[in-house]
Order: structure tokens, then C-alpha cells, then sequence
């Protein structure tokens, strides 16, 4: 009996030790993350220092895609403060699909709409990696019922069938940043993909990756995200975004 008690109360007491681990050090368990760590986070607080902010001080973070510019922003919000500042640009390196949204499983799109970060995955085949919220509620409307697919990343190993890449340099550092904040009590790190850089007006050339059967819901679409893209470009904070019963976002 004394055997027992004992089992169940080491039981407990790992338990409570596990339950105590912050998500840093749940995350530095892993190698991959343990030298990210070393290879970039002094380099990485030095860039935020330079620009005047603190990499410490970093309340909440933010990621802004463009698809055709190839682009991943990452806006950062200091402590104290209402309003995200911009960070830095880096390079998606590698696309697959047309502009547009992911509507299908296999159609290797890559995602427009309104996410978050909800997994991270230190044992990725692709260095490192993020899970975006794919499906979000307005897929799940708009798309093929059944046959969304999923597993969309921001990933490392520069190669994509839908999915977000970075070189494995960078991937580190947005590893890091993502891991930091969620760390400091972020749950939810909103990543917003967007088809183009709406403030740049819509070019010509982007019409010419739609097909006549999706233009007119495509561009309905996307007029839909400009709404949400505007919130944030004149507040500098992010919108709440709903889904309506038709699959169109609304802000608030």
C-alpha cells in the first residue's frame, strides 16, 4: 500500500513540475530550437534595439503576407502601447499555386484570409515550422466541403506545395519571435495572407491568374480582405474579425 501512495504521489509531483514548465523551456528541449536560440536571439535583440524597441519589452507580434510580393511583415506591439510598429520584411522563397484562395485539398494553393499560428512543430522535415489556422470558418463555408485539405506552415527548407517558406536562417528568427511571445502569454498570433499589397492598387497583371469561372467570387473576395487590410493600415491595431453566415469577414 505504502508502494502505492508513493508511486501515485511521484506521479503527481511530475505532473505539477510539467505543469510548470513555461513554454520557452518546453520548446529548448529540442535541439533545433536550443540553436536557434544560440545562432540568433543576440543578433535578433540587437536589430530591435537598433530600431529603438526591445526585444524583451515586445508585448504582442503580428505577420502580414503578400503573396505576389513575396513578402512576410512582422509588426510588433511594445508593452504599454495601443499600436503595432513594423519590425521587418522577410522573403517567402519559393510559391506554388495562383493568386487566390485555397479552396480544395491538392489544389496547392496557399491560403488568403484571416489566421493564426496554432501549432508549433520543433521536429518539422522542413527545419522548423508554424501551423496556420487552415481551415478558418470562412473556408470552411466557401471551400469544397470535405476536401479542404490542411496543414499549412510557415516553414523552413525553402520549398513549398501551399505552404509559406523561408530559408532555415529565417525561419529561425520568426521561430523565435513566435516562440517569445506565446511565451509572454500571446495564445494567438494573428498571421493575415493577403493576395496582393492592397495599398499598391491592384495591378493589371494579377487579374490575368484568374480564371473566368472564379473571377467575380475571387474578386469579391478580395475586396472583402482590402476592408480588413484598410482597419489595420489606419489604426495600426488589429481588427476582431467575424465570419458571417455567407463566408465574408467582417471587422470590428
Amino acid at each position: 500500500m505504502l508502494h502505492k501512495i508513493l508511486s501515485l504521489l511521484l506521479l503527481v509531483c511530475l505532473s505539477m513540475a510539467a505543469q510548470s514548465q513555461s513554454f520557452e523551456e518546453e520548446q529548448l528541449e529540442y535541439k533545433r530550437v536550443q540553436k536557434a536560440k544560440d545562432a540568433k536571439l543576440g543578433a535578433l535583440a540587437g536589430e530591435f534595439s537598433r530600431m529603438g524597441l526591445s526585444f524583451a519589452n515586445t508585448e504582442e507580434i503580428f505577420f502580414r503576407v503578400f503573396k505576389q510580393e513575396a513578402r512576410l511583415e512582422v509588426w510588433v506591439k511594445p508593452k504599454g502601447q495601443s499600436k503595432f510598429l513594423k519590425f521587418k520584411d522577410y522573403p517567402v522563397c519559393a510559391l506554388s499555386g495562383n493568386l487566390g484562395p485555397k479552396r480544395k485539398q491538392y489544389d496547392k494553393q496557399i491560403p488568403e484570409g484571416f489566421y493564426v499560428i496554432d501549432k508549433f512543430n520543433p521536429l518539422s522535415g522542413y527545419h522548423l515550422s508554424m501551423r496556420v489556422s487552415y481551415p478558418n470558418q470562412s473556408d470552411i463555408i466557401l471551400g469544397v466541403r470535405g476536401s479542404l485539405g490542411g496543414d499549412i506552415y510557415i516553414h523552413g527548407a525553402c520549398k513549398t506545395v501551399g505552404c509559406l517558406p523561408m530559408t532555415n536562417e529565417e525561419i529561425q528568427n520568426l521561430y523565435l519571435l513566435c516562440m517569445y511571445a506565446r511565451d509572454r502569454g500571446q495564445e494567438n498570433i494573428p498571421v493575415h495572407i493577403f493576395p496582393y499589397d492592397f495599398s499598391k492598387g491592384r495591378p493589371d497583371y494579377v487579374l490575368n491568374q484568374l480564371t473566368e469561372q472564379n473571377k467575380s467570387t475571387t474578386l469579391a473576395l478580395w475586396d472583402n480582405l482590402e476592408t480588413g487590410f484598410q482597419f489595420f493600415e489606419e489604426q495600426k491595431q488589429l481588427p476582431f474579425v467575424f465570419v458571417k453566415e455567407d463566408g465574408r469577414y467582417s471587422f470590428h
